[in-house]
């Protein structure tokens, strides 16, 4: 007979050799060659676990074990045996899966063939299409996952061959030496081992039929999915983008949430409490433990007593304070699950805005806000697939301990080991319950994603509405947060954050600039038609236009602080800055800003006055707030700072009128009529146009001089912008030149008379030049 069900080749042994354990009256065959139908394999199944139920039943002392047989050897014997039926389990698994695939995969193909669209017309709710999605993605997942178990089979296939192949050849040496040992005392002991050998051949052939087996079943999953898929994309398309979100469906959605919602709180309050009395417990395990430690406690027992009786105290602690932290990690689930209920329910209504609005850009800000919570959803899901590897592991660990040590079966073991598994059920739920969300927000991406592949236009006014959403993100995107502080009418001092954004900083400053750009149009428009009017000068008019623009300035830099949310008080401190650097660095430039305020408060002088200040001497073309300007005569601008103008000595030549008395000295020669020089240097003031003849020009006669009669002629001239003092003076002197000449009245220079004494000869001396010495 040959033991060798799903192996590639027979195992040749004696005629009488069976399974270990099985009775010798029922010989357990293998068929003669692979056969992977059900059938088949169910009575390998049934075979095999017949043999199983004898070696257990015979227990540590098989009858057909040689005497002295190690209990290694026995309890090898009895894996081997659960094995060989659990890999029969599996192989009947697989091919009732492989059937249910194919059986699928033919109700698709079918489907398929006979799909001609749908019955209703569009547009189709989106329950139906995330329906469709769901089916499309499920049978993506499981091609992936069918595709990667047939790669893992493969590999394995191979690797179990060489297994095989050894195992078999282990089982003919086996069969071989218990033929030779026939009718020796040995015989027993070597059909012992050929039995052993059988089995693990048996079951290192059912394992490689099992993989064959997957194999094929991996095969007959990925065709049913891919017809799954098929049927699901050729919905899809002919859904298209006419989808809709009636308020029936919406309703009906958002009252599944509501009972869901109602069923977790119930599901919270009793963990609530359970919570509570785990921690109860907990705190009563460690007053024990404390209580057992206590000094007075081992008087009682023997040390060894109080020993074992606080090892076992304190594993029941352990085992209550892992039960408390599950109850309390089912309260945080439950708490999560409503909060992700919530934003389910947000999601859905966010999804029918999105899908009835007709404005993309709100659709999209609807989409975006939906897909924000996306990433924290994520990272709740990493979090309790973490969570639940470790109690995987923990759970694994603690039954393996328990297994290994003496105390298996103590109810503080049975505690901890319940406790971490309602803790791994616990967080395979919550993973479970996150899913419709994920699943949700999803579909709600595929509706973007599928509206963008639709048409051109589709595209342009979503790619439209995401430069808007960005340009809306730009605006709204904080610069810095400004903590304030304000008083209420109960006398509360409240605190709160103002945050200071791109639009806010922008807004300010548009109401800066076209408020300023307002207010200089409508001033300048006053000041044209005053100064039209005759109601001011321009001189003036333009003074008082630029103080008030710096006053208009000064009201819509506070109207854009306060539209900007800044409070004032944010200013505070650099109040106090400017104080202390007013003390130091601004002094200078707050005594020019006082100054500006006093020049216009007192008006010492004004646009277009003759001033000298400092040595320079022009005209004032500009008033400003800190400085003010004067233009020379040749053409030069000299920025004066006004504290100048009040704190030294200035002197304003039209301050009070534009009239000033220049003087002219003249010189005449000795000898000459006097009246008639007199005479004609009235002439000449009285000729030239530019001379005022109110005041009267004088001339005076001042004095007799060394060198001349000197006289003097004072007039008056009008200090204006076209008025030219210079060429005044110039003509006048020309003129008294001319008249001069013609009267024959010389203007003298200066003369030295030399007298030399004669009463005494002038003493001349001859030296010699080589007495000369040099001075030195």
């Amino acid at each position: 007979m040959a033991l060798a069900f799903g192996c590639s080749t027979l195992l040749p042994v004696s005629a009488q050799t069976v399974l270990p354990g099985t009775p010798k009256s029922e010989p357990v065959a293998a068929p003669a060659a692979p056969s992977y139908s059900i059938d088949d394999v169910r009575a390998a199944l049934a075979a095999a676990r017949k043999s199983l139920e004898a070696i257990e039943a015979a227990g540590e002392a098989p009858t057909d074990a040689p005497p002295g047989t190690p209990l290694a050897e026995i309890l090898q014997r009895l894996t081997l045996a659960r094995t060989l039926a659990s890999t029969y389990e599996k192989q009947l698994n697989s091919l009732e899966k492989a059937e249910a695939a194919r059986k699928r995969q033919a109700e698709q193909q079918r489907a398929i063939e006979n799909w001609r669209g749908f019955e209703q017309p569009p547009p189709y709710s989106v329950l139906v299409v995330d329906d469709l999605r769901n089916e499309l993605l499920a049978a993506r997942n499981a091609l992936a996952n069918a595709k990667s178990t047939s790669a893992m089979f493969d590999r394995l296939e191979t690797d179990y061959a060489a297994k095989l192949k050894a195992a078999q050849g282990a089982a003919r040496l086996a069969a071989e030496a218990a033929d030779r040992a026939r009718g020796t005392p040995e015989f027993r002991k070597r059909e012992w081992e050929h039995g052993i050998a059988v089995l693990r051949a048996a079951v290192d052939g059912a394992v490689q039929g099992l993989l064959q087996i997957g194999r094929r079943a991996s095969q007959a999953e990925v065709d049913a999915a891919n017809a799954t898929a098929e049927l699901a994309t050729r919905k899809l398309s002919a859904v298209g983008t006419a989808i809709d979100l009636p308020r029936a469906d919406l309703d009906k959605m958002l009252a599944e949430i509501e009972a869901r919602h109602r069923s977790a709180e119930r599901d919270l309050e009793r963990a609530v409490k359970a919570s509570a009395a785990a921690s109860d417990a907990a705190s009563k395990a460690e007053l024990q433990v404390a209580t057992e430690r206590s000094p007075a406690a081992g008087t009682a027992a023997t040390p060894s007593d109080a020993a074992s009786r606080t090892a076992e105290l304190e594993r029941d602690l352990a085992a209550a304070r892992e039960a408390a932290a599950t109850a309390s990690q089912r309260v945080f689930l439950l708490r999560e699950y409503l909060l992700q209920l919530d934003g389910e329910k947000a999601a859905w209504e966010a999804r029918a805005t999105a899908i009835g609005l007709q404005d993309p850009v709100r659709a999209r800000a609807a989409y975006d806000r939906l897909t924000e919570s996306l990433a924290g959803l994520r990272a709740t899901k990493q979090y309790l697939e973490r969570q639940l590897a470790n109690a995987e592991s923990r759970l694994s660990d603690e039954e393996a301990r328990q297994r290994a040590a003496t105390h298996t079966d103590t109810p503080a073991s049975r505690l901890l080991i319940d406790t971490l598994r309602q803790r791994q059920r616990d967080l395979r739920k919550a993973l479970d319950d996150a899913s419709p969300l994920e699943r949700l927000v999803g579909n709600f991406r595929a509706d973007f994603e599928d509206r963008r592949a639709a048409s051109l236009t589709a595209r342009l006014q979503d790619r439209w509405a995401e430069a808007g959403l960005a340009a809306r993100d730009v605006w709204n995107y904080e610069l810095f947060a400004i903590d304030d502080s304000f008083e209420t009418a109960e006398g509360r001092k409240l605190a709160v954050s103002r945050s200071v954004t791109v639009g806010k900083t922008f807004g300010a400053a548009l109401i800066v600039l076209i408020g300023y750009w307002l207010s200089r149009f409508v001033v300048r428009r006053i000041e044209r038609k005053a100064v039209a009017a005759g109601r001011a000068t321009a001189q003036g008019a333009a003074l008082v236009r630029k103080w008030i623009l710096f006053i208009v300035a000064a009201i819509l830099g506070l109207v854009a602080l306060v539209s900007a949310s800044i409070p004032l008080t944010a200013f505070a401190f650099l109040g106090g800055a400017l104080a202390i650097a007013a003390g130091f660095g601004l002094q200078t430039l707050l005594k020019n800003l006082v100054s500006g305020v006093m020049l216009l408060i007192e008006r010492p002088l004004r646009l277009g006055d003759l001033v000298e200040v400092d040595g320079i001497r022009g005209r004032v073309t500009e008033i400003g707030i800190r400085a003010s300007t004067i233009r020379s005569a040749d053409g030069i601008e000299s920025m004066i700072p006004n504290s100048r103008f009040l704190e030294g000595n200035m002197t304003n030549w039209t301050y009070s009128s534009p009239q000033a008395r220049q003087t002219i000295a003249i010189g005449v020669a000795y000898g000459s009529p006097l009246r008639k020089v007199s005479g004609i240097l009235a002439g000449v003031l009285e000729r030239h146009r530019q001379v005022l003849k109110d005041p009267t020009p004088q001339v005076y006669l001042d004095e007799y001089a060394d060198n001349s009669i000197n006289f003097s002629i004072t007039y008056w001239v009008e200090m204006t912008e076209m008025g030219d003092t210079r060429r005044v003076k110039s003509d006048l002197l020309l003129m008294i030149d001319e008249a001069f000449t013609e009267a024959g009245i010389s203007i003298p220079f200066p003369q030295r008379d030399v007298h030399l004494s004669t009463a005494a000869p002038v003493p001349v001396q001859i030296v010699d030049a080589a007495s000369i010495r040099p001075a030195t």
